[in-house]
């Protein structure tokens, strides 16, 4: 998405997009293939391994996942052509970063959960 010849479409998708717009992709809870991605996830992902209360909960891990991703080339795609720009190896750093920060927690401590 951000070497292609295309680079310039998804740049204007990205930083364009808010959270009217958003509720139009495939991740959006308003839109038909949602129930279908749903479905595929549900079927594909090993739930004995994800901390899951409740099926529904991968949902929430999705959001944070993609959001992760959408974020990143947020802020790469604004970052292009000013004092502040980016790589690429530093936007593919934040992805893993995130996803790491997900699967193993942000914290150097492991904290006593509290309901």
């Amino acid at each position: 998405m951000m070497q292609n010849k295309n680079r310039d479409l998804f740049r204007n998708i990205i930083t364009e997009m808010d959270f009217r717009t958003a509720s139009h992709t495939s991740f959006g809870s308003e839109n038909h293939k949602g129930p279908e991605f749903r479905t595929f996830l549900y079927e594909h992902v090993d739930l004995s391994k994800l901390q899951l209360e409740q099926k529904s909960d991968l949902d929430v891990l999705m959001h944070f996942a993609v959001g992760n991703f959408f974020q990143t080339l947020t802020h790469y795609y604004t970052a292009q052509n000013t004092e502040r720009e980016i790589t690429m190896s530093d936007a593919k750093r934040r992805v893993h970063l995130g996803l790491d920060w997900l699967e193993y927690g942000a914290s150097s401590e492991v904290p006593v959960r509290q309901d």
